[in-house]
């Protein structure tokens, strides 16, 4: 209707421009734009929420194997019983106020950790471990919980992948588990499910604890990995991926 409107009063004016002798007069109470058209289309898709990164420093690896050792994440990184470095990306949704919540479905993005260190007895086994561990990132999460409150029950992450070695030096290689002296245990992207305890988070999200969870159990040996989390970062992510989203 508009567009019609503006060709009748064009019509017009060239008239009126005709009959004047092709002087162009105007009204300045009337010579008005009052076009005041908007774009209100809005993308709907997707919804918001936060990506909260954390650093895993002070995690343990127990060793239960002919002799115990406990392996702490935590700088030097390069000192025989300690590794790193490791971090965990979390989804949260948004609590409708511009925050991280842990109620809906909150994922784990990716889970990363170095695990270099040397256990054993110099001389008899030294056990290097070389081996790095790598699940995601999956914009749809590698585990996800159904959650209310502050504990978080992701259940394990899927496809924990690692690379790297296992070797050994010593007169007693070969034997308790350890690998012989010229044989490493090689792992090439050697991907399993990493079980996990529920992580119980501090009210303001800004660290989390897990227990120790059993990840290994072989005649020779069993691991146990203990989670903490501080947080580092965190940003908003305002084009989450659909399948984060409630439908």
């Amino acid at each position: 209707m508009t567009s019609t409107l503006r060709l009748v009063s064009l019509l017009s004016l060239g008239l009126l421009i005709a009959c004047n002798g092709g002087t162009l007069t105007t009204d300045p109470d009337t010579d008005t734009d009052t076009d005041t058209d908007t774009d209100t289309d809005t993308d709907v898709d997707g919804c918001t929420t936060h990506l909260v990164t954390y650093q895993l420093t002070g995690s343990e690896m127990f060793i239960d194997a002919l002799f115990d050792f406990t392996i702490t994440l935590q700088e030097p990184y390069n000192e025989d019983e300690n590794m790193g470095p490791g971090e965990i990306v979390v989804r949260f949704p948004d609590d409708g106020s511009g925050a991280p919540a842990t109620s809906g479905t909150p994922t784990i993005v990716s889970y990363q950790m170095t695990q270099d260190f040397i256990t054993g007895v110099s001389g008899f086994a030294e056990v290097h471990t070389q081996l790095e561990n790598q699940a995601g990132p999956d914009e749809c999460g590698v585990a996800s919980a159904d959650a209310t409150d502050t504990t978080l029950d992701f259940g394990s992450i899927e496809d924990r992948c690692q690379s790297g070695q296992i070797s050994c030096e010593g007169s007693l290689c070969g034997s308790s588990g350890t690998p012989p002296t010229d044989s490493p245990e090689v792992y090439d992207n050697v991907c399993e499910s990493l079980p996990l305890n529920p992580f119980v988070f501090s009210a303001d999200l800004q660290s989390f604890t897990m227990e120790a969870k059993e990840i290994l159990n072989e005649p020779d040996r069993v691991v146990s990995l203990s989670l903490k989390g501080s947080q580092s970062s965190i940003s908003i992510d305002e084009n989450t991926p659909p399948c984060n989203c409630p439908e």
